[in-house]
C-alpha cells in the first residue's frame, strides 16, 4: 500500500517504492486503485470501491523511453474504451560511491 489521495478525479501518488531489479528475472508487479470511503479502514479493501487494475513488468518500465509507462486500468466496473490510465515512473538508484569503506 502507497497512500491516500484525498477528494481528486486525477490522484498523483508521491511515494516511492525501492525494488532490486534483477534483470535475468521476469519482475512482476499488480497496482490496484481504490475508492476509500473510511481512511480509518484502509486495508479492508472489500469495505472500499475498486476502481481498476494494472499489471506490468519491472523491464518493461527501466527499457521503456524515459523509464516510464503508461497502461489502462481494467476493473468490473469500467468500460472497454475507459480513459482510466496510470503512469509508472521508474529512476535508477545509484550506489553511493562517496561512502568510504575500510578494513582492518
Amino acid at each position: 500500500m502507497t497512500e491516500v489521495v484525498s477528494d481528486n478525479l486525477s490522484p498523483v501518488w508521491i511515494k516511492s517504492l525501492d525494488v532490486d531489479y534483477m534483470f535475468e528475472e521476469q519482475q512482476t508487479f499488480l497496482v490496484e486503485i481504490y475508492d476509500v470511503d473510511d481512511p480509518n479502514r484502509l486495508m479492508v479493501l472489500h469495505e472500499h470501491d475498486f476502481i481498476g487494475s494494472y499489471q506490468f513488468t519491472l523491464g518493461k518500465v527501466v527499457s521503456s523511453k524515459g523509464q516510464e509507462i503508461t497502461g489502462n486500468l481494467t476493473g468490473p466496473k469500467l468500460k472497454a474504451n475507459s480513459q482510466s490510465k496510470v503512469t509508472i515512473h521508474g529512476s535508477e538508484k545509484k550506489p553511493d560511491y562517496g561512502a568510504v569503506m575500510a578494513t582492518f
